[in-house]
């Protein structure tokens, strides 16, 4: 069964980092930061970096500025810096694991059970060094330990294994209460290996249930759980640039490339944005910042480009650019929703509901037409008694005093647009023995159409007792069909009775349903 492992990071010097972080010019000066304990000011934290070693924390301020005349006082920086810097530590550190858990003094716990590795480690290490900050990093089989070995164990940064042992540390390295300590050091238990030899009932008697606890933790004797941080994804994408771009042209592709390397971050964590922000740095400490605002969420970089290029030659003046960065501060679920294949009427009938016509308005109208056209020349669409589509509909002059009555409602969907039969041209040839199978590719009305979905077929059948033209004399075999290009077509294979395929047997097409 494998071991459990936990790295342990304590920022021991998180306030002053980031106060050099602001004012680079001060890294090699004596700079602190004070707290105020019984009306007096002492030093809580140091710049390590000037090499003065006679200023060291918890001294008072009047005997500092004795030291080191030239000591520098800045105030701690607000909570909520500190707390938005944490957090980027955090995000960073996701990439590694999940389970991460922030407990008191800047302390982060990684909980990286049956999956550490020991380049985990290296990889801590060359961040915070990149990150300027000054950080101490245990690495145990339980939490205690681990954070006992980041506060106590005093090598450089990450110098410490797995196999080191924690009962040379100090009993406080347990993380119990002062107090428990004090007692502890007055009866001269000074380390945890004197504490292992004091037997457990009389840790109880003395301590309650503190220190046996926390000692069992540590020693991995008993389960600690460990409070995870949520960790919402950020996603972003940047780009250095050596050279400034020369035109906005040239802002504009490579912004692009970034827009669609974001929309893929995206679509493959199933997620969509709705506020993008596209900011633009420069070395002067210029930021120019263009919001994208969309009415609804998308992974799409289709629209989001077209919105940015609108903005961007809107824009009057853009500062020398070092480098292009595109975020988004949130996402959206994705909601799949079921697509019908082609129109709503082949998976569902829908219930139409007949029209409230004004027959009134009607024969006012035809009248009003007939005495300036003449009365032969209006003509209205009445159904017909056929079911072969072209016949199925009859122009014939208004009767006097005529009502207009709903059509018959179709069982099969019917296209929108109806014309005569007309040929298509096949480029894609089929073997004359399976031509009652659908064209791949065709040509029709100046242009190709290649069929990316199809519905059918549905058969129908000639009047074959009213006429004897070959053409018609047949049965049709009629395809929904839809192409890459996004037409809706109606095709049908005409064939002679019976289902006998004969070298006449054609394609043609006879409506569009948009």
């Amino acid at each position: 069964m494998n071991k459990k492992h936990f790295i342990a990071i304590w920022l021991s010097n998180l306030s002053i980092d980031l106060i050099l972080m602001e004012n680079p010019h001060l890294k090699y000066k004596p700079v602190c930061i004070l707290r105020t304990c019984r009306q007096q000011k002492i030093i809580s934290k140091v710049n390590h970096n000037c090499g003065s070693s006679n200023l060291i924390e918890e001294k008072q301020l009047t005997d500092a500025i004795v030291i080191e005349p030239n000591l520098i006082v800045k105030k701690a920086l607000p909570l909520k810096k500190k707390k938005l810097y944490l957090n980027k530590i955090i995000f960073w550190l996701s990439s590694i694991t999940h389970r991460i858990s922030v407990t008191k003094n800047s302390t982060i716990i990684l909980d990286l059970s049956h999956t550490f590795k020991d380049s985990y480690v290296d990889k801590i290490k060359s961040f915070l060094k990149n990150s300027h900050i000054t950080a101490q990093v245990g690495v145990a089989h339980t939490v205690g330990a681990a954070w006992a070995k980041s506060h106590f164990l005093k090598k450089d940064m990450v110098g410490n294994l797995i196999e080191d042992s924690i009962f040379n540390l100090p009993i406080k390295s347990l993380r119990i209460s002062y107090s428990s300590v004090k007692k502890l050091n007055d009866v001269g238990i000074e380390t945890i290996s004197q504490l292992e030899k004091i037997p457990k009932n009389d840790l109880y008697l003395r301590f309650d249930n503190e220190v046996p606890s926390l000692f069992d933790k540590a020693t991995g004797k008993e389960d600690e759980l460990l409070p995870i941080v949520k960790t919402e994804s950020k996603f972003q994408v940047k780009i250095d640039l050596f050279v400034y771009p020369s035109c906005k042209y040239q802002v504009i592709c490579l912004t692009k490339k970034l827009i669609m390397a974001l929309c893929i971050k995206l679509k493959s964590s199933h997620v969509s944005a709705q506020n993008i922000n596209i900011i633009f740095n420069s070395e002067k400490k210029l930021r120019k910042i263009i919001k994208i605002n969309l009415t609804k969420p998308t992974n799409s970089h289709t629209n989001i480009v077209t919105i940015f290029v609108e903005k961007l030659l809107g824009q009057e003046n853009i500062p020398e650019i070092q480098n292009i960065k595109v975020e988004t501060p949130k996402t959206y679920p994705v909601l799949y929703k079921q697509k019908e294949l082609l129109d709503s009427n082949t998976v569902k009938e829908k219930k139409n509901t007949p029209l409230k016509i004004d027959n009134n308005d009607i024969s006012q109208l035809v009248e009003k037409l007939g005495s300036r056209l003449g009365k032969d020349s209006v003509r209205i669409f009445s159904p017909g008694e056929s079911h072969v589509p072209e016949k199925s509909y009859i122009f014939k002059l208004p009767p006097h005093n005529f009502q207009i009555n709903n059509w018959p409602i179709q069982n099969k969907p019917r296209p929108k647009i109806l014309f005569e039969p007309q040929p298509i041209i096949m480029l894609k040839q089929i073997p004359k023995s399976n031509n009652h199978k659908l064209p791949k590719l065709f040509y029709w009305g100046g242009q190709k159409y290649k069929i990316l979905k199809a519905i059918g077929p549905e058969r129908i059948s000639s009047d074959w007792w009213l006429t004897k033209r070959d053409n018609e004399n047949s049965e049709r075999d009629y395809w929904q069909v839809k192409s890459t290009c996004g037409s809706h077509l109606w095709l049908f294979n005409s064939k002679k009775k019976f289902g006998v395929n004969s070298p006449s047997d054609k394609w043609l097409i006879q409506g569009q349903f948009s």
